[in-house]
């Protein structure tokens, strides 16, 4: 599997058009991070929670959830005294993160040699996840930088140092041990002596190798045991073959993943593989564990995001050689055929999930989308019939115009939703009532953070810890965590035990997706559980050793008595 080196003069001229193309992208997400008081999935929220926590008990730094290749940088800015200075920190290092990827990008393109690397950069922001998880503190821009510096070095003739870079991707997304094989193989091509790619292959497996041998030696358990529970959950259950495709669609666009497309099969005529078989090995994996509903997996788009350097760098490959065939008045009907079997198989796909009820769409949008769809496949039927240049550069103009209108309806910044609003006008009623100073048990991460505790990484809010709390302890139950498969809490199973937990009062909101909240209070001891299916995804830390009682410490907002709402 070659890598294609080709070590090419970058002179100043070239860097600096580089960093042209970035500093608007980077500062409209830099504001953009710091005008967003929401997160784009609530794991944003907890990623930080994780980083921040690890400033009292620093097991966190190892813990499986953060991921260390996040939780290890976050933690050095999530720790702040204020917690909104804190997260507005940690927004600016991710919209850093981000932009550094994308500056490799450019620079990977330029080690490439392909023309306009300048382009790379703009491929990267374009893709709209990419753009708005520069908002956020989730873990897949991180693994982007990693990755990205991996290949790069590689491409670079520095194997060892690739390879020890590369490693950080295994703790930071799990799923990337999917990419070792093709790692290994980008190693054996890239050898300059038969044996000189067995200590790459060993470096390139340093991080997980010491971060198991550390988070057994703190919980006496190995991580490595997550991928022997490979079995689904209710929560996420099999979508089929087609399921992450709208997914895929909606985080890299129609127009890029037709010029990625393309892209890979020019790096492969060239007999340079690596990163398209990187980006599609990744995708093709999301893709199934989506369809078999493994490993708990919510089959979200921006898990893509890992790759987007990649991606990146393929789009531009594409959109080179349709501009090389425009120029030499070659055809391009291959470009518009791709484009339109992208499109065809995004429509089928939505219209297959649709039915299985997991998109609420109004039937406006959904005929909006159906119609946008018919559009773009009958304009590259058009295309492919059309053999003029002119039509072949109106065409590359139109998917610029999707992708940034797609864009454009994807990116702001992240708004208050209404869950959390609601979890926090109950942080504030409860700051407010009798039940201030008593002990507070609530599965939704927005209670811990609008209530300022400090979990301890040994506690699983589930059952047993439930039980273990004292007399008067106040139970948020709410309608999107408490009864999944990790906490295991049904709702009835506190409504209708009247002898242990009287409900002072149910709080519901109207949203598009909305929250109940079953305000439960502790009335009376009430037993251990039985031994009950264990949560999934296992909480390993919280195996040997599970805290009982209180498990939380109490931040100076809390001890504030005053409702702890970021301002």
């Amino acid at each position: 599997m070659g890598t294609g080196i080709n070590v090419t003069p970058e002179p100043v001229r070239a860097n600096r058009r580089l960093l042209f193309a970035l500093a608007p992208l980077f500062g409209l997400t830099l504001v953009a991070g710091l005008l967003s008081d929401g997160v784009y999935h609530d794991d944003d929220l907890t990623h930080f929670l994780v980083a921040r926590w690890s400033r009292w008990f620093p097991s966190y730094l190892l813990h499986i959830w953060g991921r260390p290749g996040l939780t290890v940088p976050l933690a050095s800015v999530a720790g702040a005294e204020d917690v909104e200075t804190a997260w507005r920190a940690a927004r600016v290092l991710s919209a850093m993160v981000t932009a550094a990827a994308a500056l490799l990008t450019g620079r990977l393109a330029l080690r490439l040699g392909l023309a306009r690397p300048q382009l790379a950069v703009l491929f990267a922001y374009a893709q709209p996840l990419v753009a708005v998880l520069a908002l956020t503190t989730l873990t897949e821009n991180f693994a982007a930088l990693y990755l990205v510096s991996a290949v790069f070095l590689l491409q670079s003739r520095r194997p060892v140092s690739a390879s020890l870079v590369f490693s950080l991707i295994f703790v930071t997304r799990h799923e990337a041990v999917i990419l070792w094989p093709v790692w290994l193989a980008g190693l054996y091509a890239a050898r300059t002596r038969p044996r000189r790619w067995l200590l790459p292959a060993l470096c390139s497996v340093w991080a997980p190798l010491v971060h198991n041998a550390l988070f057994f030696a703190v919980f006496r358990r190995w991580p490595v045991a997550i991928f022997t529970r490979p079995h689904g959950s209710t929560e996420y259950p099999a979508g089929g073959p087609l399921a992450y495709i709208p997914d895929a669609l909606y985080a890299l666009t129609p127009a890029l993943l037709s010029l990625a497309i393309v892209g890979g099969a020019w790096f492969i005529r060239r007999r340079m593989p690596l990163i398209p078989a990187l980006a599609g090995v990744f995708l093709l994996a999301h893709i199934v564990v989506k369809a078999i509903g493994v490993f708990a997996s919510g089959g979200y788009g921006r898990f893509l995001v890992t790759v987007f350097p990649l991606v990146a760098i393929l789009a531009l490959a594409g959109w080179n050689e349709i501009d090389r065939r425009v120029r030499e008045g070659l055809s391009c009907r291959v470009i518009w055929l791709v484009f339109a079997g992208v499109c065809a198989l995004g429509w089928l796909a939505l219209e297959e999930q649709n039915h299985a009820g997991r998109f609420h769409f109004s039937e406006r949008t959904l005929w909006l989308l159906r119609g946008g769809a018919a559009a773009l496949i009958a304009l590259a039927v058009g295309l492919i019939a059309a053999a003029r240049a002119q039509a072949a550069r109106a065409g590359l103009l139109i998917l610029a115009l999707t992708c940034a209108g797609q864009w454009c309806a994807i990116f702001r910044p992240l708004g208050e939703r209404d869950d959390q609003r609601t979890v926090r006008d109950a942080c504030q009623w409860l700051m407010q009532s009798p039940y201030a100073a008593g002990p507070v048990f609530g599965t939704n991460p927005w209670f811990a953070l609008y209530l300022d505790l400090i979990e301890h990484p040994r506690a699983h809010k589930g059952a047993a810890l439930l039980a273990s709390l004292p007399v008067g302890t106040i139970f948020f139950w709410d309608s999107k965590y408490s009864a999944n498969d990790f906490h295991r809490l049904p709702r009835d199973s506190f409504a209708g035990d009247a002898a242990h937990y009287e409900t002072v009062r149910i709080i519901r909101s109207h949203g598009r997706e909305p929250l109940e909240l079953w305000v439960f209070r502790k009335i009376a001891e009430t037993p251990q559980p039985d031994a009950a299916e264990p949560p999934y995804p296992p909480d390993l830390a919280a195996e040997e050793s599970p805290v009982r009682g209180i498990y939380y410490l109490r931040g100076k907002r809390a001890e504030a008595a005053r409702p702890p709402i970021m301002r």
